[in-house]
């Protein structure tokens, strides 16, 4: 009987040694521009877009020799979207009404490719729809009771994506895994009236992305034993 409990108790220590552990690497950026200043496009259109776009790179998992199995690898991407604005100024004798928009959204791409996460920063601002009269101040200033307009504050997003198990030789290495990312200004407008003017100042918007490895020692030839001896003993006690 002392026998069986000390295989037994060897295998479930076998199996605890086995757990599975975790070890993360980071990236995070400074502020960055979605790309321009103010600018003015004429009429009831687009506010337009300009992007923010680059690269960086995070080691592989080193698998130290084949004694450490990778099980699992996920990707997070934290976007932060910061300031921007969006306007539109009734140059017409008209009233009517007018909506405005103003967003950002973040999306970073291992260049294996096999992992993908979008973060969209919320709020995304919308003035909802709203009067605007004829235009007053002969000249487009955005303010004041012929305009519509928003300011960007500060807006936050974390999305995942976990890697298929198919692409991890991808991932397993001493070298680095190259990521891009961009970041797009969602700004819109809409007017009923015309001429109108536009203006559009892109958000700025920081990243931070986190590679996590979830992995398991390769048993040991001992343990390997014990674990096909533990079953053994699990099998003649319910064959007894």
């Amino acid at each position: 009987m002392s026998r069986v409990l000390t295989l037994a108790a060897a295998s479930a220590a076998a199996i605890v040694g086995m757990q599975a552990q975790a070890a993360s690497v980071m990236f995070t950026t400074g502020l960055l521009d979605n790309g321009g200043s103010n600018f003015l496009t004429g009429g009831p259109a687009s506010a337009g877009a300009a992007t923010g776009a680059g690269s960086f790179t995070l080691p592989q998992f080193d698998d130290l020799g084949g004694t450490l199995i990778l099980t699992q690898v996920i990707v997070e991407a934290t976007g932060n979207s910061i300031g921007g604005s969006n306007a539109i100024d009734n140059e017409g004798a008209s009233a009517g009404i007018a909506q405005v928009t103003l967003g950002s959204a973040i999306t970073v791409t291992s260049a294996t490719p096999s992992a993908v996460v979008t973060v969209i920063p919320t709020p995304f601002l919308d003035s909802g729809v709203q009067s605007i009269d004829p235009d007053n101040d002969a000249a487009p200033d955005f303010v004041g009771t012929d305009a519509v307009g928003i300011l960007g504050g500060n807006a936050t997003d974390t999305d995942t994506d976990s890697v298929a198990a198919v692409d991890f030789s991808d991932w397993i290495g001493l070298g680095n895994v190259t990521f891009d990312f961009s970041s797009i200004t969602n700004s819109t407008t809409f007017a009923s009236v015309g001429p109108s003017q536009s203006s559009a100042n892109p958000t700025e918007f920081t990243l931070s992305a986190k590679v996590t490895y979830v992995y398991e020692p390769v048993p040991e030839p001992a343990s390997a034993a014990l674990l096909g001896l533990g079953g053994l003993v699990a099998l003649r006690r319910r064959r007894a």
